[in-house]
C-alpha cells in the first residue's frame, strides 16, 4: 500500500505500492510503505520509481545498468540525514538480498557491516558493492541456465540431424518461447539454429560420402535431406564444391547412379 497522497499525485502512491510489495509474504500480505520507510517525508523525496528499476536491473543481471541507476540516485540519498540514509540502505540491502533468495542455488550473501556506518560515503560504497555483487551473482545464474539449455539444443541437433528438427518444437519441449531460444542459440553459437543444423548435417554427410557403396541420394537421405538436389545445394552452399566434386577430391569413385 502506498501513503495517501492528493489526487493528482496519485502516481507516486503507486510506484510506493510497487516497491512495498517487495516485503509481502504469505505470513505479512499487505505491506505499508509509510511502515518501511518511516515518516520523514524527505524519505518520500526519492523516486521510487528509480529504485525499483535498479532492483529490476540487480534481478535481470545487469550490473552496468544498475550502477548506472545508482549513480543518478546516489545524488537524492544525499538530501537523506545519515540515520535515514543508513536506514533506506538496509532496505534495499532486505531487496537486494531477496534477488539471491529467488536464485535458490545457495552459495554467498552479501552482508552489511556488522557495526553501524560511520559515514554517508561509507553507506553508499557499501551499497554499491552489494548491487554489483547481487547482480554479478544473477548474472552468472542466467548464464548458466542459458548455457545448459543451448548445451541440450546443440545435443539433440548431435543425435537426432537425420530427423525433422525444428527449433520451435524443441522450444516447446524446453518450455521455453521460440522467439527466445532461437536469440540465445545465435549469441552462443554465433550463427541460427537453422544454419548450425545444416553446417552439422554436411559435416556428418563427408564422412558417408568417404563410402564408395552409398549413393549421393543415400547419403542426403541419411542426414536428414529427402530431396537429393537439395542436399547437392547445401553442401555446395556450405563446401564450395557439390558433393560429387567433394568425392572426387578424396579420391572416391564416381557414383555413376546419383
Amino acid at each position: 500500500i502506498g501513503c495517501p497522497v492528493p489526487v493528482r499525485q496519485a502516481g507516486l502512491s503507486y510506484d510506493q505500492s510497487k516497491f512495498a510489495v517487495y516485503l509481502a509474504s504469505p505470513e505479512k500480505r499487505v505491506v505499508c510503505y509509510q511502515d518501511i520507510s518511516g515518516t520523514d517525508p524527505a524519505l518520500l523525496l526519492v523516486p521510487i520509481e528509480q529504485e525499483f528499476a535498479l532492483i529490476k536491473s540487480v534481478r535481470k543481471g545487469d550490473p552496468e545498468e544498475a550502477l548506472a541507476i545508482f549513480q543518478e540516485l546516489k545524488k537524492l540519498y544525499g538530501r537523506m540525514a545519515l540515520g535515514e540514509l543508513a536506514k533506506h540502505a538496509l532496505q534495499l540491502h532486505v531487496h537486494l538480498q531477496n534477488s539471491l533468495a529467488a536464485l535458490d542455488e545457495g552459495g554467498e550473501g552479501w552482508a552489511l557491516p556488522e557495526s553501524a556506518p560511520a559515514s554517508r560515503a561509507e553507506i553508499l560504497r557499501t551499497l554499491e558493492k552489494g548491487i554489483v555483487h547481487c547482480a554479478d551473482r544473477v548474472r552468472a545464474h542466467r548464464n548458466r541456465q542459458v548455457n545448459h539449455v543451448i548445451q541440450r539444443v546443440i545435443g539433440i541437433v548431435h543425435q537426432k540431424y537425420y530427423t525433422d528438427l525444428k527449433l520451435g518444437d524443441l522450444a516447446l519441449k524446453m518450455g521455453v518461447n521460440p522467439s527466445y531460444l532461437s536469440t540465445l542459440f545465435k549469441q552462443e553459437t554465433g550463427v541460427p539454429f537453422s544454419e548450425y543444423l545444416s553446417r552439422y548435417r554436411i559435416e556428418r554427410s563427408m564422412t558417408l560420402l568417404k563410402n564408395p557403396e552409398l549413393k549421393i541420394y543415400e547419403v542426403a537421405q541419411e542426414v536428414g535431406y529427402a530431396d537429393g538436389r537439395h542436399y547437392s545445394q547445401i553442401f555446395r552452399r556450405t563446401g564450395g564444391m557439390t558433393p560429387l566434386e567433394y568425392r572426387n577430391r578424396i579420391g572416391v569413385p564416381a557414383d555413376p547412379e546419383l
